[in-house]
């Protein structure tokens, strides 16, 4: 009786388990939601008139509070803002978190580089106090430029104040 557990068998599981995974990880970083905001802009802001970003529109789930994070800003800090726990130990990653009813509905740590924007960064500039941003569905409205530096394309967002 021959048994499917051969080395050759095995060998092909780990290979296939690596492939996976591998293919897993890129889908994952290309399908962030920040990269969903680069590709919206990229795609609808083709003119030179002003181009508007509700991020409402590009949601599709529901929410109430959607808080950005520069890198640096600690985890106690984060929870602190957000009212609850996040599991994290990288404070070096900017962070877009979505609450609603104070419960994360999407959590997601991005890349920074300190020295230039990161290829398909999303820059939130909003006049605050705090060293985070925090957006509700009515506010998280926003004036969008597309940018070229060294390291690529990067999208700028700036909140807009009035219609």
């Amino acid at each position: 009786m021959k048994t499917f557990f051969t080395s050759k068998n095995i060998g092909c599981l780990v290979v296939a388990i690596i492939a996976l995974v591998v293919i897993w990880i890129c889908v994952s970083k290309v399908n962030t939601f920040e990269r969903k905001i680069g590709r919206w802009i990229d795609r609808e802001c083709v003119d030179p008139k002003e181009c508007v970003v509700r991020i409402t529109d590009l949601t599709e789930f529901d929410w109430d509070e959607m808080y950005v994070f520069d890198s640096g800003y600690t985890t106690e800090g984060i929870e602190k803002a957000l009212g609850t726990k996040i599991s994290t130990n990288n404070d070096a990653k900017r962070k877009i978190v979505f609450l609603k009813n104070k419960r994360i509905v999407l959590y997601e740590e991005l890349k920074k580089n300190i020295e230039h924007y990161v290829d398909k960064e999303v820059v939130f500039k909003h006049d605050t106090q705090t060293n985070y941003d925090l957006f509700t569905p009515e506010t998280a409205i926003f004036v969008a430029t597309k940018h070229e530096s060294g390291a690529g394309r990067y999208y700028q967002l700036i909140m807009k104040t009035s219609d």
